[in-house]
């Protein structure tokens, strides 16, 4: 008996292991799902703005610098040169080192006439005044009626000056302004001049004034004649696209009011 009793116990079948089948369903009944991280959050660092570029003026052919009016008034021979913000800046009378005639695609600063190297060197508080803009032949500043750069005649070109400074009449020439278009507001002029803050017209005064332009007749006014527009300068583009806007903050006729301008 102990015998048979041993010999069945050897042959009973085992016992199924306890455990749960993944289902394959697309429902995915029966598993469990992996838990998911956290999405982690990467601090990203703005990139610095880039160093300026310094502007001066300079004789072409000796690269020495001189006064900014040069530029400004695109005299024949001067040009604008562009220095790393780095770089020692020579002062006016003095030769510039190795720089580039192309404006880089950057900020721009100008520089003290004493010259130095960055921060002592660099005008950072620029003139950033409202002005006025006048059309003049480029070769002599001699003021013209505004038509003529309007209609982006060769060899007129609308010159910027300072609400702050005298305008010249029509046939007189102009000062103490620039040929390259300021990031300002600019405003037109009446075509007799005076001070700037007088000399800004409004809406209705443009209207006026190109009903009298289109009315006058015959080849001279003002000591302008027809044969101007054989002038041109020397690598100074006249066709410059002008925007207007409405308001002088620092401009009152003589009646007070205030004058819009447009640019």
């Amino acid at each position: 008996m102990a015998v048979i009793a041993v010999t069945a116990s050897c042959t009973s079948t085992p016992q199924a292991a306890d455990f749960t089948i993944p289902d394959p369903s697309p429902t995915g009944a029966g598993t469990t799902a992996a838990p998911t991280a956290a999405p982690v959050e990467v601090a990203t660092e703005e990139e610095p703005e880039p160093d300026p570029a310094i502007e001066i003026c300079v004789r072409r052919a000796t690269l020495i610098r001189v006064a900014y009016q040069y530029c400004d008034d695109a005299e024949r021979g001067y040009a604008w040169y562009y220095l790393t913000y780095h770089r020692k800046i020579p002062a006016v009378g003095r030769r510039a080192a190795k720089g580039t005639f192309k404006r880089p695609n950057k900020r721009i600063l100008q520089a003290r006439v004493t010259g130095g190297v960055g921060s002592k060197a660099a005008i950072h508080d620029k003139d950033r005044a409202e002005r006025l803009e006048v059309c003049v032949r480029t070769t002599s500043r001699i003021r013209v009626p505004d038509g003529r750069c309007e209609d982006a005649d060769a060899g007129f070109g609308w010159y910027y000056i300072k609400i702050s400074e005298r305008v010249p009449a029509v046939g007189r020439q102009a000062e103490h302004g620039s040929f390259r278009p300021p990031g300002t507001i600019t405003y037109r002029a009446d075509k007799k001049g005076g001070a700037g803050t007088k000399a800004a017209l409004d809406d209705e005064e443009l209207s006026d004034l190109g009903s009298e332009e289109s009315d006058s007749s015959g080849g001279v006014e003002d000591g302008w004649s027809e044969s101007d527009s054989s002038d041109s300068a020397s690598g100074f583009d006249s066709d410059f696209s002008t925007r207007r806007r409405s308001g002088c903050s620092g401009c009152s006729g003589t009646s007070g009011r205030s004058r819009s301008g447009r640019r």
